[in-house]
This record gives structure tokens, C-alpha cells and sequence, in this order.
């Protein structure tokens, strides 16, 4: 059970999860993750002014504008330096108890720390790898993304996920349990082999460093291209290797084409096995 820290973080901004008012790092790196990827595949899919979202009219990106509001978000949740798990990420933020829907989210919380009220106040919840790692590798993309169009957000970010890389391999066994299950989802995830890939290969294209790539051809993900999700994250990791401006070797090339080449096989296979020819 958690109970609790030491500090406390502001965390506003990000995205809400899909029938609650928690925000959760596990899905929220994966999803900010398809925006900036969106990007990076096709720059021109949402320019200024296409989207209708505040940011609009600043000369950036309105797809990058929306993914940027989830990474602050992201690197809000990093423990600071100088307490115990510095550089993990919490898992989640969210109310005591489930808030009823439809409702007008309130703009701050009069938390009840002593909890003589049942059921009162927003809470940050426990770190975990899973969450450090989603931080880590939503972090380097967002360096990459951002490197020439707002350089100083994008060193921030760089060293956010460097950061939390280095305390995932410190902590890479800290897991979520049920803290508490009223209130919000759990999003729990044990298995951070691919988690751990897909870090190192965000965090290689960004930077290039030689620690990153010796990692990743270690790993028994490398090459790995499967349906994914916010569990399962080891193809996001070939997906950036695999567009990659850095060099690999030879055997990680051909890992990576092997693998993609399987799984668009197997998914042509599959659609010639559905009557309306559809995945």
C-alpha cells in the first residue's frame, strides 16, 4: 500500500484517462508517443492552425502543440532529485474516490492528508519502472521532435529522460500493486522487457550514444514487431530504430527487417482469411 511522499508536485496538465479524471504515465507515454510519431512519419499532417486546441496561432505544429501538453505532464511526475527514488516516475494521479460523471473537474484539490474526511482529496501514487521507462522514452522522442524547433524544451526534455533511464536500471523492479483499486485503474505491468527497449531505442536515435546501443543488442526484443499497445511497447522501439537517422549494425538491421517483414506477412495472411478483408 502506498503511503504517500514526502512532497508534493504540481501536476496539472495532461490528458484524463478514458472514463475517469486519473492520469496515468503508462498510457499517456504511449499515447503521446503515436502524436509525435505522427509527426515524425508526416510532418505535415496537422500544421498551425488545423486543430482546435488553445495553442493554436504560435507558429508550432498544432500535432506537436497536443503531444507537448502530455509530455510537461510526463516530467511533471519525475521525483526530484534529493528523495528517495529520484528520477522514477509516479505511476499515477488521481482522486480518493471514483468522481461522478458528468461533472466540472475542480482546478485544485484541499487534500485531507490526515484522512479524517473518508474519501477526500488527489494523490500521487507510487512510482514504478513501467511509468519510468514510459517517461524515459516519450522524453527522448520529444528531444528529437523538438531539437530544432524549441531547442531549450528539447534539451529539457533530453534530460529528463536520461535521468529516468538511469533510475529505471537502478530500480527495475518496482512494480504496481493495488494503490488503491477505488478510485482509479491500476494500468499494472510487470513484464518491462519491452519497456526497457523501447527506452534505449528512443534514447539511442536521439542521441546516438554508444550505452544505448550495446543495450539494445542485448535485448531479446531486438527486431521485435507485434501488435502493441500501451503493455506492450516493444515495437515502438523497432518503429524508431527502424527510421532511425544513426547507424546500426548489420545484425540489428536485419533483425529489424526480419521482424517487420513477419508481421506484415502475417497480417496479409490474415486478412485474406476475414471475409471482409479487414485486419
Amino acid at each position: 500500500m502506498w503511503d504517500g511522499c514526502e512532497y508534493s508536485l504540481d501536476v496539472s496538465g495532461g490528458w484524463y484517462d478514458a472514463g475517469d479524471y486519473g492520469k496515468y504515465v503508462v498510457n499517456g507515454g504511449f499515447a503521446a508517443w503515436t502524436l509525435m510519431n505522427l509527426y515524425e512519419w508526416f510532418p505535415e499532417a496537422a500544421p498551425d492552425n488545423s486543430l482546435s486546441i488553445p495553442e493554436q496561432g504560435n507558429d508550432f505544429p498544432d500535432v506537436l502543440d497536443e503531444a507537448r501538453w502530455e509530455v510537461e505532464f510526463l516530467m511533471s511526475m519525475q521525483v526530484p532529485d534529493g528523495f528517495e527514488l529520484a528520477g522514477m516516475a509516479h505511476h499515477k494521479v488521481h482522486d480518493r474516490v471514483w468522481g461522478p460523471l458528468p461533472m466540472l473537474p475542480p482546478a485544485s484539490y484541499d487534500n485531507d492528508n490526515d484522512h479524517t474526511d473518508d474519501g477526500i482529496g488527489r494523490y500521487l501514487y507510487a512510482p514504478t519502472t513501467a511509468a519510468t521507462l514510459n517517461l524515459a522514452a516519450a522524453a527522448a522522442q520529444a528531444a528529437r521532435v523538438w531539437e530544432e524547433i524549441d531547442p531549450v524544451f528539447a534539451a529539457e526534455c533530453l534530460v529528463a529522460a536520461e535521468k529516468a533511464w538511469e533510475a529505471a536500471l537502478e530500480n527495475p523492479t518496482e512494480f504496481i500493486g493495488d494503490t488503491p483499486g477505488n478510485g482509479g485503474g491500476n494500468y499494472g505491468d510487470d513484464v518491462l522487457v519491452d519497456e526497457f527497449y523501447w527506452a534505449a531505442a528512443e534514447l539511442y536515435s536521439t542521441t546516438g550514444e554508444n550505452v544505448y546501443l550495446d543495450f539494445l543488442k542485448e535485448s531479446p526484443m531486438l527486431g521485435s514487431v507485434l501488435q502493441y499497445d500501451w503493455k506492450d511497447t516493444s515495437t515502438l522501439g523497432s518503429l524508431a530504430l527502424l527510421t532511425t537517422i544513426r547507424e546500426l549494425p548489420d545484425e540489428i538491421n536485419e533483425a529489424l527487417n526480419t521482424g517487420l517483414m513477419t508481421y506484415a506477412d502475417s497480417l496479409l495472411e490474415q486478412q485474406k482469411d476475414d471475409g471482409y478483408g479487414v485486419l
